[in-house]
């Protein structure tokens, strides 16, 4: 098999392969082309890849026509896509539901794509959970620390009572997906009052029996709720909230705007609203394109919004390593049929159609 791994757009610090997971596929005899470059952001230089077996090339454009496999977690350019064929297997982690426009392009050219990000094994999705959990965790911690008067006209209150102080922060964590239940794992750990809004009756009740949230909450002497993520709910909720974390999201799938401005604006002068649904859209109707690195706060009438685009990416050592480890592993098992392997339970398009349920719903299009 022939792989080719792609550079990374301006955004993306992962890379799909590391030299370590290189040497196990060319071991096995296959042939891998890296672009010149590739790992860069990632902290993989062009040396270790040479020393794994890999090719270095200078213009992937010259190979990608004779590759089986292309690996870019981000989106391909127009150079590429052109360049590449429908015998071609693509490995991807672009969101397609959320970007019309590229989905366009890969059926136009009757491209086959896999969303990693949309792997599922027995209910599991594999590849969506390390990424997850990050970004739960760094919705917590960063609720936490812009709490503080870091930002002009913050709230200046700490996430626990100290001493005599009476004044407590609220957390919220609607919908208790991957990343919502990391970020109240980290808001019960940090000693924070939380309460959890979600629709699933099960979920629910699992949540109400969770050892480990009970553990914490007794621990810290924090409030722990879980109440239904109804439209009434949210409205009353909300003016008490003090940091509000929004995960509500399905993998594949475009966030629905469920968090109006009307509701954001409700919130105490200075709360933070935290959205994750970054990468599937916006779960709030108030957030219109995703705050950098450089400037990750904004602001909505009195309250301050964090939308940081991409996430997982910050966090690039430790989720290159996982994702390339999956990857690996499944092309080595699986190289001689892929549709056999797990990779293909994240197939979205395939000869010219797009084959994945939740997309097709998501854009209202024809299930091919």
């Amino acid at each position: 098999m022939k792989i080719l791994l792609l550079k990374e757009n301006k955004n993306e610090y992962r890379v799909g392969l590391t030299p370590d997971d290189v040497k196990h596929l060319i071991k096995d005899g296959h042939h891998v082309d890296v672009e010149k470059g590739a790992g860069n952001v990632a902290g993989y230089l062009d040396g270790e890849y040479t020393e794994a077996g890999a090719i270095i090339v200078s213009s992937s454009k010259k190979v990608v026509h004779g590759a089986d496999v292309i690996i870019k977690l981000s989106e391909l350019s127009k150079d590429i896509i052109l360049a590449m064929n429908k015998k071609q297997l693509l490995i991807s982690q672009v969101c397609l539901a959320n970007n019309p426009a590229f989905l366009r392009k890969l059926l136009f050219r009757q491209i086959t794509c896999i969303d990693l990000n949309c792997v599922n094994d027995d209910g599991e999705y594999v590849f969506a959970i390390p990424s997850e959990q990050i970004k739960g965790r760094f919705a917590a911690l960063s609720g936490s620390y812009f709490l503080s008067k870091t930002l002009p006209g913050g709230m200046g209150v700490s996430f626990t009572p100290i001493n005599n102080s009476k004044t407590k922060a609220l957390f919220v964590v609607l919908n208790c997906s991957y990343a919502g239940y990391e970020a109240a794992r980290t808001i019960l750990a940090l000693g924070a009052d939380l309460t959890i809004l979600e629709n699933d009756e099960k979920v629910i009740k699992d949540l109400l029996h969770d050892e480990k949230f009970k553990a914490l909450a007794a621990l810290y002497k924090s409030e722990f709720k879980v109440a239904k993520a109804g439209f009434e709910v949210l409205e009353k909720i909300m003016p008490m909230t003090s940091v509000f974390i929004n995960t509500n999201q399905l993998p594949g799938s475009k966030s629905n705007k469920r968090i109006t401005g009307k509701m954001i604006d409700s919130m105490p002068k200075g709360a933070i609203y935290i959205d994750v649904c970054t990468d599937q859209g916006f779960g709030s109707e108030t957030i219109k394109k995703p705050t950098s690195i450089e400037k990750p706060v904004g602001k909505f009438s009195h309250q301050f919004q964090i939308a940081l685009d991409n996430v997982p990416s910050l966090y690039n050592k430790t989720l290159s390593e996982s994702v390339s480890s999956l990857v690996t592993s499944e092309l080595l098992k699986h190289h001689k049929d892929i549709e056999k392997s797990l990779l293909w339970t994240g197939i979205q398009t395939k000869e010219g159609k797009v084959v994945n349920k939740t997309i097709a719903d998501s854009l209202n299009v024809k299930l091919g």
